[in-house]
């Protein structure tokens, strides 16, 4: 069955089952949800019951069952809240940060699927590269540690000789997102990354990122368009070069994971949600082959980036290298802070009038707009 179906089934007719599952099921998910009216609160208060499980969370489990999914689509209110609908419905529910529905304005919610779930079957085995590292492993470590003893087991045969890898990047001034790249300071430096790709790697072998990065980069670039997420695939493992040009920050929600529930650090939710996407892409192409030992050069967007899939890559390859793209023009390009984030302006220096009165400094820009403003009138 799909991940989907075993974290949404409930499988506790499979005793003494043996339980195998290919690539890191998507067993977090994080988000927030604002209501703003007396009648929301009461169909959230109809809906769920909260439990309360300690440090201001409950766990929520849906009170009624399922509606059709179709219905539910076309339903104004709930297809807004669809993913914490389906994801409360299932066995597991999901967790709330209050303890009552009562003047609710907003709340942070998230879910969790854990292998101790399965712990009625006669054994558990996960084949995916970076299991340990995933945020599903950390939360459920964190809740059910006492519970879970893992084994660590390597797959295929050792490498005799590994590749020499060239992890390019574009920039170490700032970090893409994709709010940013949507915006025209953002389009100006997906430009140049796509400038500089189709004169300088006109043949390059496959690529992909978020989706207002591939809008862009769309008949702009050669090779072969991909999904981002291409976990598990072997068609592109002839292909001697990429470019992932992504980013998978972490989102409100996860302030749940960073907070009292799971006690991750930021830095944990970044490496878990972007830099082992980036990681599984690069993995699609020749390098995948054991017996390669061939250049293999793959681009990414910023520094930070490029220096953490370095340290991912050190263990199959001979050589490693960090490799700034100068050419592209954009490597020590910043972004503007949001308008929220900019210091408060300095007050106006006041002076003393004739009469000791205080008085804006005549020579001051707020006193000239001030001059402005009364000749218009």
């Amino acid at each position: 069955m799909t991940h989907e179906s075993m974290m949404a089934c409930d499988l506790s007719g499979f005793i003494d089952w043996h339980i195998r599952i290919d690539e890191v099921p998507n067993a977090v998910q994080t988000g927030k949800v604002t209501i703003g009216t007396k009648e929301s609160q009461d169909f959230f208060r109809n809906s769920f019951t909260l439990d309360p499980v300690g440090d201001g969370w409950a766990h929520a489990k849906l009170n009624n069952a399922q509606a059709n999914w179709k219905n539910r689509a076309g339903d104004a209110l709930l297809a807004r809240l669809g993913d914490f609908f389906k994801l409360a419905a299932r066995p597991q529910g999901a967790y709330v940060n209050i303890h009552s529905w009562k003047g609710v304005r907003e709340f942070q919610w998230v879910s969790l699927w854990s292998p101790t779930l399965l712990e009625h079957t006669a054994s558990l085995k996960i084949a995916a590269a970076a299991y340990l590292d995933s945020l599903g492993y950390k939360a459920a470590k964190e809740w059910w540690g006492d519970e879970i003893a893992e084994k660590a087991t390597k797959i295929g045969d050792p490498r005799s000789d590994g590749p020499t890898i060239r992890v390019h990047y574009f920039t170490e001034g700032h970090e893409g997102t994709s709010t940013f790249w949507d915006t025209s300071e953002g389009r100006k430096m997906i430009k140049a990354v796509c400038d500089y790709l189709g004169e300088h790697v006109p043949d390059i072998g496959y690529w992909s990122g978020n989706e207002e990065v591939r809008k862009l980069m769309e008949w702009r670039v050669g090779g072969v368009l991909t999904k981002p997420k291409v976990a598990g695939s072997n068609e592109y493992r002839d292909l001697r070069s990429c470019a992932f040009i992504y980013s998978s920050k972490p989102v409100p929600g996860d302030d749940a994971l960073s907070g009292p529930l799971f006690h991750m650090s930021k830095a944990d939710i970044l490496s878990a949600r972007e830099d082992e996407d980036i990681h599984q892409f690069v993995m699609r192409g020749i390098i995948r082959n054991e017996t390669y030992n061939g250049d293999y050069d793959c681009y990414v967007y910023s520094k930070r980036q490029a220096e953490a899939l370095a340290a991912k890559l050190d263990d199959i390859a001979s050589t490693v290298e960090v490799i700034a793209v100068e050419e592209a023009g954009i490597v020590d390009e910043t972004i503007e802070k949001p308008r929220g984030e900019q210091k408060p302006k300095k007050a106006q220096p006041l002076v003393l009038g004739a009469k000791g009165k205080k008085m804006i400094n005549p020579r001051s820009e707020q006193r000239r707009l001030q001059r402005q403003t009364a000749k218009k009138r």
